[in-house]
């Protein structure tokens, strides 16, 4: 059956079809959004989904001449999922350094999130390949992944394995009305456990969820643009925790780096314009792999899942997976081989390969200059303004090098320009230390209105920080205003902080010792 199926969808193949019409508006619409809507430096971000739209044109043109097979996907997934398995090992005996200072296992990835999202794609297609050809050996392959997405502690990867086995396996699964109060209880019950075992990190998720909600009931059809999201969460913060200052929110509200949700990421970025181009692309692409019975269906239902609870397309490696496979389900029906559509194939091959070509020309120097900041260390001092000077048009929405930069900029009394570098390093991020360092430039200027309403904004973007606080205290006394000097030393010293620090209890002192000398 599944022979002449796939023989009667190759025999019918048309030229452009609805995937690709809901591809290409996407990421016209992606670009506009870019140059048009968005106010914040994004060149990371353009280059990414111009270089994933080359991509798709190019492996587009490619499939329509010859799909790879069933077999082929699975056993690709499964090699390049061994290789991760094997990297992780190395990482976790302590032969090769990990992705992240505070874990010990991430495979090639920055976290050990993405390492369990990768590895459940893999087993997703491990477990199809087990079904439909089976053989011990692919179970045996598949154990140490196993174990590898165990290590990884990514709770989403989990879940999205689950998903996919149970779509993979829906035919042998039987709803027995008796066993459904015991099942919703089970369920319930793992659900709780698994809450439980990274607690804080859930409710943090949770947390930047309902700002990014909020978010798009600001700017609701065409977003905050491209590279927006950090900004439009630390914005929100400052205006939900100002207004309730006692929300339940605040003790889980941390330094973000990634939007964990990828629908969101879309939402707050592009709008409702853009999630709905989007999630037509990816029904789409389901629908035709789910007609046409291939494999890459259950690793892409895989992606969709874990996209709900991580940062996929934040990674190119996910990124070039999602494509390739929106590609690949595009070529089902569509044929670039000859006639007309042979002309139409060869013009979009071209663009293609100009369009892809071009993104990573762009991309060379920015990871040039990455290496180039890594390779600093830090340049927070005077005497690295010249070099990084020269790296900034490069790294413009690159956070960390945009406050090592502010901050060298004020080490050299260079107040105003500090507070340009800082006020661009606002936009690509929610770390409030971008905000006290420019109000502490404008204290060093005099400009004591400007330095309160700074502080008081790091403040409410994190309300759980004491350092905000702290620095308002030390303004007003340095204003001479007595009155309020004591009422934010008061508040130092009733500041609960979530862990004691040695710099936490400095500042309750110095706080405690301004109060007794009044």
């Amino acid at each position: 059956m599944r022979m002449v199926e796939t023989t009667a969808i190759s025999e019918n193949r048309t030229g452009v079809n609805g995937i690709d019409i809901m591809v290409t508006a996407f990421f016209v619409y992606c670009a506009v959004n870019a140059l048009v809507v968005s106010d914040v430096p994004c060149r990371t971000e353009s280059l990414t989904i111009a270089l994933c739209f080359g991509l798709y044109l190019i492996f587009r043109v490619l499939f329509s001449f010859r799909l790879p097979s069933d077999m082929f996907v699975a056993y690709l997934l499964l090699i390049v999922g061994e290789y991760e398995v094997i990297v992780g090992f190395l990482q976790l005996f302590g032969f090769i350094q990990s992705g992240h200072t505070h874990y010990a296992v991430t495979g090639t990835f920055p976290n050990p999130g993405p390492f369990g999202g990768f590895i459940a794609i893999s087993l997703s297609a491990g477990f199809w390949l087990y079904r439909h050809r089976g053989g011990g050996w692919v179970m045996y392959a598949m154990l140490p992944m196993m174990i590898a997405l165990l290590v990884s502690m990514s709770r989403g990867a989990w879940l999205a394995l689950v998903v996919s086995l149970s779509v993979l396996y829906r035919d042998r699964l039987r709803f027995e009305k008796r066993y459904a109060v015991a099942g919703i209880i089970l369920i319930a019950a793992v659900g709780v456990a698994v809450y439980l075992i990274k607690r804080g990190s859930a409710d943090g998720r949770v947390a930047m969820a309902f700002m990014a909600l909020k978010a798009c009931g600001v700017s609701p059809f065409l977003g905050w643009g491209a590279g927006g999201f950090l900004y439009a969460i630390s914005e929100m913060q400052i205006m939900h925790f100002s207004s309730y200052p006692d929300s339940a929110l605040i003790s889980v509200t941390g330094v973000a780096d990634y939007p964990f949700n990828e629908y969101l990421h879309v939402a707050v970025e592009f709008g409702i314009i853009g999630l709905l181009l989007f999630l037509s692309v990816v029904v789409s692409v389901f629908r035709k792999l789910y007609v046409a019975g291939r494999v890459e269906m259950y690793p892409f239902l895989t992606f969709l899942v874990f996209a709900i609870f991580s940062y996929p397309f934040s990674l190119l490696p996910f990124g070039v997976l999602f494509i390739l496979i929106v590609a690949l389900a595009a070529g089902i029906e569509g044929d670039f081989r000859s006639g007309k559509n042979g002309v139409f194939g060869i013009i979009t091959l071209v663009i293609g390969v100009l369009i892809t070509v071009g993104s990573l020309v762009c991309y060379v120097p920015v990871i040039r200059a990455s290496e180039i900041f890594a390779g600093y260390g830090n340049i927070s001092n005077p005497a690295s303004i010249n070099p990084a000077r020269e790296l900034s048009a490069d790294l413009s929405d690159n956070r960390d090098f945009l406050f090592s930069y502010g901050k060298s900029l004020r080490e050299s009394g260079r107040y105003n320009d500090s507070n340009a570098i800082l006020r661009q390093g606002m936009l690509v991020c929610n770390d409030p230390m971008m905000r006290i360092v420019m109000g502490r430039n404008y204290e060093s200027l005099s400009c004591y209105d400007k330095a309160e309403e700074m502080y008081l904004q790091a403040f409410h973007m994190q309300p759980n920080r004491l350092y905000p606080l702290y620095r308002m205290m030390l303004l007003q006394e340095a204003t001479g205003d007595s009155i309020r000097t004591k009422e934010y030393a008061n508040k130092v010293l009733e500041f609960d902080p979530k862990v004691q620090s040695p710099a936490i209890r400095e500042m309750k002192w110095k706080a405690k010792e301004i109060i007794n000398q009044m």
